[in-house]
C-alpha cells in the first residue's frame, strides 16, 4: 500500500474521530442494546460515569493508529492523531467536570 497518500494532518485528524466513535458505537450496539433511552433524554448519556469510562477506552484505539503513523513513518498523519486525542480529552474533561 502507498503509504504516503494518508500522511495528510486532516486525514489523522478524522480517522483519529471516527475509529473511536465506531469503536463505541459497536460497544453500544453489542453491550448496551437492552437500555431503553427516550429521545429528549440525552442527560443519561452524558451524566453515567461507566458511559465516559467506556468512550475513554475506545479513544484507546487511536493509539493504534498512532502506533501505524510512527511505524510507516508518516509523521503529518501522526500529528493529525495527536490533535484528535487532545480535542477527545477537551471533550471528556468538558463531560467530566461541567455536565448538567
Amino acid at each position: 500500500m502507498e503509504w504516503y497518500k494518508i500522511n495528510k494532518t486532516w486525514i489523522g485528524v478524522v480517522a483519529g474521530i471516527l475509529i473511536p466513535l465506531m469503536c463505541y458505537s459497536l460497544y453500544w450496539i453489542f453491550f448496551q442494546r437492552n437500555v431503553q433511552i427516550d429521545e429528549n433524554d440525552i442527560r443519561y448519556l452524558i451524566n453515567k460515569e461507566l458511559n465516559v469510562n467506556v468512550f475513554k477506552m475506545c479513544c484507546g484505539t487511536d493509539l493504534i493508529l498512532f502506533y501505524l503513523g510512527l511505524n510507516k513513518k508518516l509523521t503529518a498523519f501522526t500529528k493529525g492523531i495527536i490533535a484528535s486525542v487532545v480535542i477527545y480529552a477537551l471533550v471528556i474533561a468538558y463531560l467530566t467536570f461541567f455536565s448538567i
